[in-house]
């Protein structure tokens, strides 16, 4: 079998912006709320060891950079979101015949973590619950007994019964590719059980679903 990997755009449906704009919400003023916070818990501490004015300002200023230096990862996100929808392109990757591999989640919320050598060069990772949702594959959401069964647990790698179960040996994939919010999965082949492997061919970073990136695990 020769793996395969078809990669086009086309302009994100207003649907499809929506779940952007739902996955990845505005942190502006989040992080404005912070910045604001860290200032006055610096000033204040300086005013109470009797700091002078200046100095309470420095205090307030290095606690305001501590705070959005916290938020990295929500500033980072936030302009990934501006370019999706300043762009307003999603990307389709139809796959075929692509190994799967199975990486042992971090955390729970990254159950499960897949990723795909692609003939190009490069590894397309998949992470999180979502792929465990069946409105990822098109389908209403349903309830936990008619999709995530007890027996599907360990059965699939994504806990899902036939149709939703994932990774399969074809799939079409919508995604944008700043934020990496995926917007559907379509099945197009059977499941394929992963290999495991040891090693992730990324960082995963904080809630991110999806990451395109050049070169292979090994």
């Amino acid at each position: 079998m020769t793996t395969t990997c078809l990669v086009t755009t086309r302009d994100a449906a207003d649907g499809e912006l929506r779940q952007l704009r739902e996955r990845c919400p505005n942190t502006v003023v989040a992080t404005a709320i912070a910045v604001v916070i860290g200032f006055g818990v610096g000033f204040g501490l300086g005013a109470l060891v009797e700091f002078g004015r200046t100095a309470c300002i420095v205090s307030g200023v290095a606690w305001s950079l501590a705070c959005l230096g916290g938020m990295r990862g929500s500033v980072t996100q936030l302009r990934q979101r501006t370019r999706d929808l300043a762009t307003g392109q999603i990307e389709v990757l139809e796959v075929r015949d692509a190994v799967p591999f199975l990486i042992a989640p971090r955390e729970v919320s990254d159950d499960p973590t897949l990723f795909f050598e692609l003939p190009d060069g490069r590894t397309l990772v998949l992470v999180g619950a979502w792929l465990s949702e069946t409105q990822t594959f098109g389908d209403a959401p349903r309830a936990a007994e008619e999709g995530y069964e007890e027996s599907s647990f360990d059965a699939y790698a994504n806990h899902l019964q036939p149709p939703w179960s994932f990774p399969t040996s074809a799939f079409r994939l919508t995604r944008f590719a700043a934020t990496g919010v995926v917007t559907r999965i379509e099945v197009l082949g059977d499941y394929v059980a992963p290999q495991t492997a040891n090693v992730s061919p990324v960082r995963i970073r904080g809630d991110r679903q999806s990451y395109l990136v050049a070169g292979r695990s090994s």
